[in-house]
């Protein structure tokens, strides 16, 4: 007859488990010297932002300084173009100044009150350019009491602003 033969078990379980731990890997020297560098980029460029953020503060607070003086001396000249029609009115009232005069002295008058109101008008969009820079809501009001001086000292030559710019520009680091 036949004798069976039973071998193993109904089911049979295989488990294997396998760990690498590198112990020398000499790819990664590169990849510490890219992150290195990465992280040097980074901080550049955010160093590069906060220069630019403070530069466009700068700009607006000039522009709104130089807008002001603008508008002040646009002011002045409506001022002195309607003396000079009082005067050209009394003048003619007196009989030593033509219709022609009176015209032209007129004609001044309406020539620089659109200037003064587009002074006006771009001293308030500065104003509201430098709130949003600075962060600071458009309906606050905003006094500066500052004003433009003359520089001190001599204008630095193309080549010394070349220089300084090389060594303290991130942006060009």
């Amino acid at each position: 007859g036949t004798q069976q033969i039973s071998i193993g078990n109904d089911n049979d379980y295989s488990l294997s488990l396998n760990l690498q731990q590198p112990v020398l890997d000499f790819s990664l020297g590169p990849a510490r010297t890219a992150a290195r560098l990465s992280r040097e980029a980074s901080d550049a460029a955010v160093e590069a932002a906060r220069v630019q953020v403070a530069a466009d503060v700068r700009v607006a607070y000039y522009q709104v300084l130089l807008d002001r003086e603008l508008l002040r001396v646009q002011e002045q000249a409506l001022e002195q173009a309607r003396g000079r029609l009082a005067q050209v009115r009394s003048f003619r009232d007196a009989g030593t100044a033509s219709e022609f005069d009176l015209l032209t002295a007129e004609v001044e008058v309406d020539n620089i009150r659109p200037l003064v109101i587009e002074a006006r008008n771009q001293l308030e969009l500065d104003r509201n350019r430098l709130k949003r820079v600075v962060g600071l809501p458009l309906d606050r009001p905003l006094e500066l009491t500052d004003s433009l001086r003359e520089p001190e000292g001599d204008a630095p030559t193309l080549s010394e602003a070349l220089d300084q710019a090389r060594a303290n520009r991130s942006d060009l680091e």
